[in-house]
């Protein structure tokens, strides 16, 4: 798997998966050369600390909708999980590729999110809000 996302140009996007820490920091680095990492509904291992460093980023666009609260992890009771991604994207260069986030449906308000990102040196990034019915993700 990693070996074919490190041929992937525009997209990536994973459906639904569990993912582990060593798993969630392989993929990254793995598709470091996406525009788009999309990781939609997976519940992700952030219990521990992340590392995210050694690869030249070029995502502008990550993606987490549906990931937290709604698959039933616990980000809203337990924000320092979402705090601990944020950290990892902060020490590594994908905070200079990175433009935007989408956190739909995670459990933690936009506002609580804004704030983090500003906390962790990420506050140029735009977090896009959750879209209606009628919009597609």
């Amino acid at each position: 798997l990693e070996d074919a996302l490190s041929r992937v140009a525009k997209e990536t996007i994973l459906n639904y998966w569990k993912i582990s820490k060593g798993a969630l920091e392989r993929l990254v680095k793995a598709s470091a050369s996406v525009e788009k990492l999309t990781i939609r509904g997976c519940k992700l291992g952030l219990e521990e600390d992340l590392d995210f460093s050694g690869p030249e980023y070029k995502i502008a666009h990550l993606r987490l909708p549906y990931c937290g609260y709604e698959v039933g992890d616990d980000w809203n009771e337990h924000p320092e999980k979402l705090d601990r991604l944020l950290k990892a994207i902060k020490n590594c260069g994908l905070k200079d590729s990175l433009r935007t986030l989408v956190l739909w449906k995670c459990g933690i308000a936009v506002e609580q999110i804004k704030k983090m990102l500003a906390d962790n040196e990420l506050g140029h990034l735009k977090v896009e809000e959750e879209k209606s019915n009628s919009e597609s993700d």
